[in-house]
């Protein structure tokens, strides 16, 4: 068996059924039987080649195959990253996941649901947590309106349409978000919808506020409502937490 030598001089393994003739030169035909397969296009001429052109032909095997290796790659690490960021997805809970139509903020408070429900619907103890006085009761299907007590915001009108009270668990109104401009008609736009939802937790209560609606406000002043509501819900649920507690 005859050893070949690379263009470079390092040496590598022989190839089956590789020979010298009588001169010296490669015996071919063994060796284009195993080259060629290997080939995306034809093999090299029949005939007689010295060891340069098999060691050419030997690479262009080697370069064909790491070609196809890189795809092959290249391709898993894009299926990988395609699969990675699928389940991402699924793994992010709602609240990361970018959201322009509802807000959803959670709180624990450490007192019974008894007292957490009187802080959210007595109307007096509503306006001491967040920041108002109301004029009068919340009534399911009536308008409890009032002002904003909050330094600089004074001159703002409070105004909300309650839907629904479910004693100790749900209670819910309509709203126009972030309407500061008392000159301004929101009465034309569709209200948002502010529902809070009672839990009993080991640690008390678990209350849950949400404000859905946001997508049919005009656009002109959407995305300022949607920062400012969300900002301001994150801390009204310390400033209840901070009243019952």
């Amino acid at each position: 068996m005859g050893r070949m030598v690379a263009s470079g001089g390092c040496p590598e393994k022989e190839l089956p059924g590789v020979g010298r003739d009588n001169s010296g030169g490669v015996d071919d035909r063994a060796a284009r039987r195993s080259v060629e397969p290997a080939l995306a296009r034809p093999g090299p001429p029949r005939g007689r080649f010295d060891s340069g052109s098999l060691g050419m032909a030997r690479r262009q095997v080697r370069t064909g195959l790491t070609a196809r290796r890189r795809r092959a790659y290249a391709l898993n690490i894009r299926n990988e990253k395609v699969a990675f960021l699928g389940r991402i997805s699924i793994m992010q809970p709602k609240s990361c996941i970018m959201n322009t139509n509802s807000i959803e903020k959670r709180v624990e408070i450490k007192a019974p649901v008894s007292r957490v429900w009187r802080a959210l619907t007595d109307h007096a103890e509503f306006g001491q947590w967040f920041g108002a006085k109301l004029d009068g009761p919340f009534v399911p299907g009536k308008t409890t309106a009032g002002r904003i007590t909050h330094k600089g915001y004074e001159h703002i009108r409070w105004a909300a349409t309650v839907q629904r009270m479910e004693t100790g668990r749900y209670f819910s109104f309509t709203w126009h978000p972030y309407a500061i401009d008392n000159a301004a008609d929101y009465s034309k736009e569709p209200p948002t919808l502010v529902e809070f939802r009672l839990a009993k937790s080991k640690g008390g209560t678990l209350l849950t506020v949400t404000e859905s609606g946001f997508d049919k406000i005009p656009a002109s002043r959407r995305a300022e409502a949607f920062r400012k509501h969300d900002e301001g819900w994150a801390g009204q649920m310390e400033s209840i937490k901070a009243h019952v507690t």
